[in-house]
């Protein structure tokens, strides 16, 4: 499989990842058939989808190689991020975290189309101008990081990786090595997210080692509540393509509004038992807090 523009989705570890995932596909597919999915693997994620025909919403489905998530003898499941350019069959990608769920307004295409001129983008909600910085924190103490890469001036972005766009480019797989080196030896005590190094620090350090940043600040394809609180459903589905229910839990109306965008994808691909949203807290022990 290698076609021109698709949507790439990671599902990792537990099961419940490859329920979630299923969801996101089978809401991408409902709004937009034609639209490819490829969906990459690895350790548990699809023991609870072997009764499901995969080929009804995911295009391709691959095992993701051990080299990608494995590292000092560990299965680091979020590592794997950062190797999304080497696991995208696609010449142009979407990438978006399992935990997300299409919103029934605008087509993927649509957003292909707004992203036509850009190169590479990552969904952002902060930037932090590190001529300044003192105290702040983003998965990693600022003024450390500015010392640790010897940054002088510029912009620390704060990437959402739940979403990226990429076109396949030699600047853009230089990039995304550099992630890979980045979190493999970070220079700066990060904060543990998921037991691990946070591949959201690892993109960002890369971004600005590489002149690499956002087309847009802030910018926001997804939906995520605790950087946009509560709005009405239609300015909601408005404003974004995406709804996140990323983090350890997350309100009664947000596991109401994933429940129902997923029912109603499966009726419409008259398809059977969407999953129903867990709080990640209650299944993952190492997801307490974030």
């Amino acid at each position: 499989m290698n076609v021109n523009k698709g949507i790439l989705i990671i599902a990792c570890g537990h099961p419940f990842f490859g329920r979630m995932a299923h969801n996101l596909a089978a809401s991408i597919k409902s709004m937009e058939p034609g639209m490819p999915i490829a969906l990459r693997w690895a350790g548990d994620a699809l023991n609870h989808l072997k009764n499901y025909n995969l080929s009804e919403v995911f295009d391709s489905v691959e095992k993701i190689p051990e080299h990608c998530y494995k590292s000092e003898g560990k299965n680091k499941w979020i590592r794997t991020k950062v190797f999304m350019y080497d696991l995208s069959p696609f010449e142009e990608t979407i990438f978006l975290d399992a935990d997300t769920i299409w919103f029934p307004k605008r087509k993927p295409s649509h957003l292909f189309k707004e992203l036509e001129p850009v190169e590479i983008t990552f969904a952002n909600y902060t930037r932090h101008d590190l001529e300044k910085v003192k105290d702040e924190k983003v998965w990693a103490k600022l003024s450390e990081v500015k010392t640790a890469y010897d940054f002088d001036k510029g912009y620390y972005y704060a990437l959402q990786s739940e979403f990226v766009y990429f076109k396949r480019s030699e600047k853009n797989a230089a990039y995304f090595e550099k992630a890979k080196e980045v979190y493999d030896n970070p220079k700066a005590e990060t904060i543990v997210f998921a037991g691990f190094v946070p591949d959201e620090f690892a993109f960002s350090v890369a971004a600005l080692l590489c002149g690499i940043k956002p087309h847009k600040y802030p910018y926001f394809p997804t939906y995520w509540h605790p950087v946009h609180k509560k709005i009405d459903r239609e300015t909601l589905f408005d404003r974004h393509y995406v709804l996140s229910v990323g983090g350890a839990f997350q309100s009664d109306y947000f596991k109401k509004l994933y429940d129902q965008l997923a029912s109603v994808a499966f009726r419409k691909l008259r398809l059977e038992s969407p999953f129903k949203y867990i709080n990640k807290r209650s299944w993952l022990p190492e997801r307490k807090s974030i």
